[in-house]
């Protein structure tokens, strides 16, 4: 792991067993875990994602935490979801299935700070999520923890490809993961049982029509207390530990200038050693600026990446202007791929297209809008290198090579004022 030492200088590693790392490969796997780990939880189980869809699939993990706490009445029960999207669809949304439990379990939803003013009153439903959401996805039970890129929804419980890492037993990084939890939950409205939306009492400053500066210090402060813990927590751990594997949990929250895996990633981009390779792979391939500017200028190793196709992206077949969304991403892939061909790089993508279903596998997230936060698995057991090179083998069954030839097919047509459009709106996509 020495080549990766220059993480530690900045960044808390966690020792962690290799042999409780599990890479889950399929949606449905993902849904039993998720209901596996709800029933088995005797302590704690804090679920964060983006929205809790309200189909039967979702009705039914409700139903399943319900039982959790009868089953177990000193048990915990905390979820966080995005207040713009938790909340729209009104009596068909997250927060109107959830109600259900409220008085029995923390519900919040996290309100960014950026959608206030004017803007609150302009923007309709939906498309006032481009502003910024809560977009951290993990799923702890007791001290076990689901990482991902997966909301609660019945898509992603059925078709829709997506990572999920499932680290078992490793309290370490459960109990920070819910202190991150527990510090934006704190700057949070919580729901009732009737289905009203309260801030949270801890917090004195509304994020809507608050002191936006105010809201912004106070929130970074709370956020940089829980990584300094996890700092003196990771100097404690890895001075006693020879584990041949480390996992870095970290944070981006660009509103708030916490920017750890922008720095990582910026470092990894650019990384001096020719023996190095990289898979990337995106959902949503529209690279931040600094990220493409230092992959095509400063990058010297082989790298790959796998982008949903038109037909794989989530809004394929969308109504109105949502369906033009897929053509916004193949015109953003189109830019990069002349780039690397200009300036002849070893850069491969490649388009994921499996029939019925679309992809969702991330490696990178949003920098400047949305709460982020994920983990970097580094490890020298050659067991679970197995099984990381299986999860890419996977992934790349159903890729096909983008070509020249690949953008003149009649699916990647790009309408002209797509083109325009995204000139000017591509960041917040």
């Amino acid at each position: 792991m020495d080549s990766f030492n220059w993480l530690s200088e900045g960044y808390s590693p966690l020792p962690v067993n290799p042999n409780s790392v599990q890479l889950i490969r399929t949606p449905t796997e993902y849904y039993e875990k998720l209901k596996h780990g709800i029933k088995t939880a005797k302590k704690r189980v804090v679920l964060s994602t983006l929205y809790l869809g309200t189909g039967n699939l979702e009705e039914a993990l409700v139903d399943n935490i319900i039982h959790a706490l009868d089953n177990n009445p000193g048990i915990r029960i905390g979820i966080l979801l995005d207040y713009l999207r938790g909340t729209r669809g009104g009596s068909s949304s997250s927060a109107s299935l959830l109600s259900r439990i409220a008085d029995n379990a923390e519900v919040y939803f996290y309100h960014t700070p950026d959608l206030r003013g004017y803007m609150k009153y302009l923007l309709a439903e939906r498309t006032n999520e481009i502003v910024g959401l809560q977009h951290m996805k993990f799923y702890i039970f007791d001290d076990s923890i689901l990482i991902s890129g997966a909301n609660l929804s019945d898509l992603y419980f059925t078709h829709r490809q997506d990572r999920y890492v499932f680290i078992e037993n490793c309290p370490a990084l459960a109990d920070f993961f819910c202190d991150v939890f527990d510090a934006v939950t704190s700057f949070s409205f919580r729901l009732d049982s009737s289905g009203k939306l309260e801030l949270n009492s801890k917090c004195h400053i509304d994020p809507i029509n608050g002191s936006d500066s105010d809201f912004r210090t106070a929130f970074r402060s709370r956020i940089t207390e829980v990584q300094r813990r996890l700092e003196k927590q990771s100097k404690l751990l890895i001075a006693t530990s020879s584990s041949d594997t480390l996992v870095f949990p970290f944070l981006q929250f660009g509103m708030y200038d916490i920017r750890d895996e922008e720095n990582i990633l910026l470092r990894l981009f650019s990384y001096p050693n020719n023996d190095f390779t990289l898979t990337m792979a995106s959902g949503y391939f529209n690279l931040f600026d600094r990220y493409s500017e230092t992959i095509l200028h400063k990058s010297s190793y082989p790298m790959d990446i796998i982008l949903a196709s038109p037909q794989a992206n989530g809004f394929f077949n969308g109504n109105g202007l949502s369906g033009y969304i897929p053509s916004l991403y193949v015109h953003a892939s189109e830019l990069f791929y002349k780039q690397t061909k200009r300036l002849n790089k070893e850069i491969n993508l490649f388009e994921y297209n499996r029939p019925d279903w679309t992809f969702h596998a991330k490696g990178y997230r949003s920098v400047n809008r949305d709460l982020e936060a994920q983990v970097l698995l580094v490890t020298t057991n050659d067991a679970l290198k197995e099984k990381l090179s299986k999860e890419k083998q996977y992934l790349m069954e159903f890729i096909s090579k983008i070509e020249t030839a690949t953008f003149m097919k009649r699916d990647h047509y790009v309408p002209y004022w797509v083109k325009i459009f995204s000139r000017y709106f591509k960041h917040f996509f």
